[in-house]
């Protein structure tokens, strides 16, 4: 009987693990197939639902018929294709976007945007006085540029995605699942069940890079905080990782609101003097990096602008994006105080609440035109996977999932 309990308890997990993978994933791509029609976008999200709940058996299967090697080697090869094919298709749908039949998807200028503002940068320019080619200001965060260095030193800025994609992986396979297989299958789904996150890969749209470097250094910064003792070896790691994450939270304001959320966990881990040392370094490294731009030209500075984008007018209230900024402020907070340990699931919570806000504000205002908000769902991808790791018997734990998979008779 008591383990007839566990199995219904991994059972619940496991429903509520592929339902929750189901619907962020499908979130991140249906204003893709909404341009293809209803049909389209019915069968695509039969199909997540259907592939998240199948991943049980493939991971099974994988385990049977591939060993870790092989499995190994099914992820580079993946990774590699995905550079090669990136750096070949980028500068043909770059400036043109591209059509597959009935579906039509026009051009970026995202990450032009992250280009000219790096290399304005290089030159010892204002990043932030030139246009777009389709005349937008450019919007990168002070960090995003910094960060971006490596990549338009050497011209492609379309590889920064899979690098970090790649570190993603890495930490996946070493720190989290500890499992080759669940990883490989992983990447898998991320390209193949998510056609969103494979269009940003190959655009260079840095949506995908500024998620998973916030998480790695969250990550690490977490990890670390873990081990604060007496050893001042140990603090200065911590400080350090504390500096690199103020950087990275200068990549794109709406993760601000997950700083909250590492002064909580660090508060349940070290108390209240450590975690207002390791905050305050966080904030000093964020405001030495953003500050100068800002002050340099307080108008000119154009990623503020990025606020007009949850700037509605609904009912004759014209102040919904303050409205979203004060309740995710709020959330962002009590989440913190909460001092969980489903940290993850607590930031996917944050990181949810505004987009999917300005979701359901975009299409009560702009109808149909208003689905290109979906496409901020590529954001919450990988948050969404991590905060599944977090669960007990999560649907990524193999070990978890042998009593599970049917077994042949």
């Amino acid at each position: 009987m008591k383990s007839l309990n566990l199995i219904n308890e991994k059972n619940k997990q496991l429903v509520v693990d592929q339902f929750i993978l189901s619907v962020y994933f499908a979130f991140a791509s249906v204003g893709i197939s909404l341009k293809l029609g209803w049909f389209v976008t019915i069968l695509y999200v039969v199909f997540v639902f259907y592939a998240w709940w199948s991943f049980p058996n493939v991971l099974s299967w994988a385990k049977k018929v591939i060993n870790e090697t092989q499995c190994l080697w099914i992820g580079i090869v993946v990774l590699v294709s995905l550079a090669i094919i990136s750096t070949f298709v980028h500068p043909l749908i770059d400036k043109n976007g591209f059509q597959i039949g009935r579906l039509e998807v026009g051009p970026s200028d995202s990450d032009n945007g992250l280009y000219d503002t790096t290399s304005s940068l290089l030159r010892g320019e204002y990043p932030y006085y030139s246009v777009s080619f389709l005349g937008n200001k450019h919007t990168p965060m002070p960090g995003s540029i910094l960060i971006a260095i490596p990549f338009v030193l050497i011209n492609k800025i379309v590889l920064q995605n899979i690098f970090w994609l790649c570190a993603f992986l890495f930490v996946l396979w070493k720190y989290i699942f500890k499992d080759i297989h669940a990883t490989a299958i992983t990447l898998l789904y991320l390209v193949i069940v998510s056609p969103n996150t494979l269009y940003h890969l190959m655009t260079g749209i840095d949506y995908v890079s500024n998620s998973i470097y916030i998480i790695i250094f969250t990550k690490l910064l977490l990890l670390e905080i873990k081990k604060i003792n007496n050893i001042n070896r140990e603090m200065l790691n911590v400080y350090l990782l504390a500096a690199l994450s103020g950087v990275t939270f200068s990549s794109r304001l709406n993760f601000i609101f997950l700083i909250p959320l590492i002064f909580g966990f660090s508060l349940k881990e070290v108390g209240f003097l450590t975690s207002v040392k390791i905050i305050s370094v966080l904030f000093f490294s964020f405001f030495a990096i953003t500050f100068p731009f800002y002050i340099y030209d307080i108008e000119g500075f154009s990623p503020l602008h990025t606020a007009n984008k949850i700037r509605f007018s609904l009912f004759g209230f014209e102040h919904w994006n303050i409205v979203i900024l004060f309740i995710t402020a709020f959330l962002s907070a009590g989440l913190g105080l909460l001092r969980s340990k489903m940290f993850f699931s607590n930031c996917l919570i944050a990181v949810s609440f505004p987009i999917f806000s300005s979701t359901v504000l975009s299409l009560a205002t702009m109808g149909m035109n208003g689905v290109s908000y979906f496409h901020y769902g590529v954001f919450l991808i990988f948050f969404v996977i991590l905060s599944v790791t977090e669960h007990r018997n999560s649907l990524f734990n193999f070990e978890s999932l042998k009593d599970m998979v049917p077994k042949k008779v």
